[in-house]
């Protein structure tokens, strides 16, 4: 299944886990990390692919399963 990436950071995103992938890494793991930061960026709707102290805190905000 291949996820969508639709923020400001989501063709840097699809680009370095294909990247790895190529390499030979399975990343997965690291894709999903990588998702969750991707969801972050676009519940604030970044514009400037810059990260802003708001984005990284959401990014690292404890969810309910930790």
């Amino acid at each position: 299944m291949h996820k969508q990436y639709n923020s400001i950071y989501g063709h840097h995103i699809k680009q370095f886990i294909a990247m790895k992938r190529k390499l030979g890494f399975k990343f997965t793991t690291r894709a999903a990390i990588l998702f969750l930061f991707y969801r972050a960026a676009e519940k604030t709707e970044e514009a400037n692919p810059c990260i802003t102290r708001e984005l990284a805190q959401r990014w690292s905000k404890k969810k309910p399963n930790e």
